[in-house]
């Protein structure tokens, strides 16, 4: 719980700041930038929020909040064109409790039965940054499972099955690899600590 007046939540290609009254959508971040340029920071009152998209992610793709806006146009057509919709912002299965409270919270003013804000289960800016591992990547959002195995795995191309990734695994397998070139990339992101597994949380190295 926390007291401050301004939560903090991190999504895949952006970031939400909730206050009591208004959302405020950030785009820090390298997928940020790519997907919607330098734009600084969107505010957008809640009184003017008159409806909610929430996809849930999958094994294989992301979910994302959308809103809807009084007078607005939002992009339609599901997580691929909400990736350059201003007012979308996408998140994988470990941000995805974050990003259901926000929902929930915003729910409750349009319903004008407003919940606590208070009382929110969310982290602060100061707290959502904070590094909590060696690599700069918060305790959450760290897999159990082993680089050493992965690596290994990955090298016959097997890697997607050992993280859950069944579909893509097979895909992978017997593509070998994509012709190799899937199998460098995955190669390139493991070591970089880059690589999730199909819960999205980072793979890393020596962690």
């Amino acid at each position: 719980m926390s007291t401050s007046n301004i939560y903090y939540v991190k999504g895949v290609n952006g970031q939400i700041k909730l206050t009591k009254n208004r959302v405020i959508i950030a785009r820090k971040g390298a997928l940020g930038m790519l997907t919607q340029g330098f734009a600084g920071d969107k505010e957008i009152p809640i009184k003017n929020i008159t409806a909610l998209q929430f996809k849930i992610p999958s094994s294989t793709l992301n979910g994302f909040l959308q809103f809807t806006l009084q007078g607005g146009r939002e992009v339609q057509g599901g997580v691929f064109n909400a990736t350059q919709d201003e007012n979308t912002v996408m998140f994988n299965k470990s941000q995805q409790a974050n990003f259901q409270i926000v929902k929930n919270y915003i729910d409750s003013i349009i319903d004008e039965s407003p919940l606590d804000f208070d009382a929110l289960e969310l982290p602060t800016e100061e707290q959502a940054t904070q590094p909590t591992s060696k690599f700069g990547i918060p305790a959450e959002e760290l897999s159990n499972k082993s680089f050493v195995v992965t690596f290994i795995l990955g090298l016959l191309a097997l890697d997607k099955f050992y993280t859950g990734n069944i579909l893509f695994g097979i895909l992978k397998f017997f593509t070998g690899g994509g012709c190799g070139i899937w199998w460098l990339v995955d190669l390139v992101r493991l070591f970089s600590n880059k690589y999730t597994d199909k819960n999205g949380k980072y793979i890393v190295r020596w962690g």
